[in-house]
């Protein structure tokens, strides 16, 4: 049979990017409604888009695209540049705009709309002196996970989670050279507390595996300062996973003595753990982000001129 026929090319539109204006609400309420299928507030879009509107340059801003034949409005972005603006897991830095809202009526979906607005905010936030955007998406939103990647966003982690991870390494690491002096130089306190003998009356293997703890907590320090994400994680998952493993062999040697200190060294992975689930945008205790991408990248990665300040872009 004969192959059916091509479905037909997706329309190609000249739109002109421009602020948006106090006389778009309504029609940019529209387009923000239509996207966010009832998952959001009209009366919350409508707050937004007036905000937008009042909102000092340096603060946030609001751009749309609208038909170069008609001037009708067809698709929506907004920048946060104000730090407390951002929500809080994308406070990545002062130098880093926020790109939300970007939102294409479905009569002008798939020809470009969105592509053009977005390298207009980025346009729009080189010239206020960021350095990086970042934004967010649902995980299970396909089009726009594509959209980015094809404008060179990859994943971000969240400021607070970078600090998190950081602070809980310079602890270990601290940890670690002080549970060695306590062992060598010390009295060997914790080791006491676990059930186990000082350090000098430890046989070697006993020996060995308590200076491999204490050298695994500068290790995850230093796994966070030069390692990326996942090494830096990795290093902090170890040290935990070390400690916790140690405690129970003291259990199971020493009786109800090392019994609390596993106890113990438990509950504090537990609480680690918990506070990086609840800092991770898609941590299971995280409020709000589980379903959400934190995505980004840096505004060196290309040239600009994406067509922002009213010029106009075939789209």
């Amino acid at each position: 049979p004969p192959a059916p026929p091509s479905p037909p090319a997706a329309p190609a539109f000249l739109v002109c990017v421009r602020p948006m204006r106090v006389d778009d609400v309504p029609k940019v309420l529209s387009i923000l409604n239509e996207a966010a299928e009832g998952e959001v507030s009209v009366t919350s879009l409508e707050t937004y888009a007036r905000e937008v509107c009042a909102a000092a340059a340096d603060d946030q801003l609001g751009l749309v695209a609208e038909l170069a034949s008609s001037s009708e409005v067809v698709g929506a972005v907004g920048l946060l540049l104000a730090h407390n603006l951002k929500p809080e897991e994308m406070k990545l830095d002062s130098s880093c705009g926020y790109v939300t809202n970007l939102a294409v009526a479905s009569v002008a979906r798939r020809a470009g709309v969105g592509a053009v607005l977005l390298l207009a905010a980025e346009d729009a936030a080189r010239q206020a002196g960021c350095v990086r955007v970042a934004c967010r998406v649902d995980d299970d939103n396909d089009a726009a996970r594509s959209l980015y990647q094809c404008k060179g966003y990859a994943a971000v982690e969240p400021k607070p989670l970078v600090d998190f991870r950081m602070l809980m390494g310079t602890l270990y690491g601290f940890a670690g050279v002080a549970h060695l002096a306590d062992l060598t130089v010390g009295t060997s306190q914790l080791a006491t507390m676990a059930g186990a003998p000082v350090f000098a009356s430890m046989d070697p293997t006993q020996q060995v595996l308590a200076l491999v703890w204490c050298a695994m907590g500068p290790a995850a320090a230093a796994a966070g300062r030069f390692g990326g994400p996942v090494v830096a994680a990795a290093g902090l998952a170890a040290y935990g996973a070390y400690e916790v493993g140690l405690a129970a062999a003291c259990a199971s040697a020493f009786g109800a003595i090392g019994g609390d200190a596993m106890t113990s060294a438990i509950g504090v992975q537990v609480v680690v753990l918990g506070c990086y689930q609840f800092l991770s945008p898609q941590g299971l205790l995280s409020p709000g982000g589980r379903g959400r991408l934190s995505l980004g990248k840096s505004l060196d990665d290309d040239g600009g001129g994406g067509g922002g300040g009213g010029a106009s872009e075939s789209a």
